[in-house]
């Protein structure tokens, strides 16, 4: 099944008619990726952990959770719906179904495994928040599962596969878009990598702002520095991107959607954060400018691009 089977108001691939809803699922979506990709990195490679370094899973399945929702808004119809759901299961022969040549299959397999685990992290920062809150109690079996799944014998077999899943679910929502004939998102091979990026830094910033009533300046020092790099490289990555798109280049340089680049995903989105990181007391703002920059990318990308 292909992506023109669950979106049949998309002209043969060549102009597919993504809005609100997708742009903000990306940005969702990226931003969940990217939270618990350095939240459980940070577990997996950090001895001791920071103590509430946990709370960095409070994040990803909800954002997870509310894209799916926005997706089935945009799908309109249940009957689209059961066609996403049809990607993983073949009704036909009552089996699973994994197609390596569909990039939609990949894609949908990873979301759904990677949501369905981290629904199991959400509940293991749950369980903790509520220990620190109540004391400490004779933990269940379910609570025992969850602890050992992230903190014992199990954390790295188990963080190391949802690093690897969040990689994939953050590079993905670029690859697909990457997978249509749409000339300027099929134009250049750098969709995922811009993506994954991105989804890292605000994924970041999203921490950033958890953990900012923290007494622990040296994660939040340590995910500022990560943040830096990650937005250093994204202006990199974003300029080479727009310069391979040769005579496409002009959808992003031209009117409103120049505008969008040079101010607010170039000026406001990453070089400004660059800048005001040095003083500490509008540390907040810093945050939320790099979630607005990594938002007004996918608008950019997603519906900007079709102005062609």
């Amino acid at each position: 099944m292909d992506m023109a089977t669950v979106y049949p108001y998309i002209d043969a691939l060549n102009r597919p008619l993504w809005g609100w809803y997708i742009t903000i699922y990306f940005f969702l979506a990226g931003v969940a990726v990217g939270s618990y990709f350095f939240t459980a990195l940070l577990q997996l490679t950090v001895k001791p952990s920071p103590r509430r370094a946990w709370l960095g899973y409070i994040l990803p399945f909800p954002l997870m959770a509310a894209g799916a929702l926005l997706l089935i808004l945009d799908l309109h119809t249940p009957d689209r719906f059961l066609r996403f759901y049809h990607l993983l299961f073949n009704p036909r022969d009552h089996v699973l179904q994994f197609k390596t040549s569909s990039v939609m299959s990949l894609g949908t397999w990873g979301i759904s495994i990677f949501t369905a685990l981290s629904a199991l992290s959400f509940i293991y920062a749950l369980l903790k928040w509520q220990g620190e809150k109540k004391g400490t109690s004779s933990p269940g079996m379910w609570q025992k599962l969850l602890v050992n799944l992230h903190e014992g014998s199990s954390r790295f077999a188990f963080l190391s596969l949802m690093i690897i899943l969040a990689a994939f679910v953050g590079a993905y929502t670029g690859a697909l878009l990457g997978a249509t004939q749409w000339v300027v998102w099929a134009e250049t091979p750098l969709l995922p990598l811009l993506f994954l990026i991105s989804a890292g830094s605000t994924g970041l910033a999203a921490l950033s702002l958890i953990h900012t009533a923290s007494s622990d300046r040296v994660l939040l020092e340590g995910y500022e520095r990560a943040d830096t790099l990650l937005i250093l490289l994204e202006l990199l990555v974003l300029i080479v991107f727009v310069w391979a798109l040769g005579p496409y280049a002009t959808v992003f340089l031209t009117g409103l959607n120049a505008w969008i680049l040079g101010l607010g995903v170039i000026a406001l989105g990453l070089l400004l954060p660059l800048i005001l990181r040095r003083w500490k007391q509008i540390t907040v703002l810093v945050h939320i400018l790099v979630l607005l920059g990594g938002f007004l990318l996918r608008y950019l990308i997603v519906i900007g691009a079709k102005h062609i």
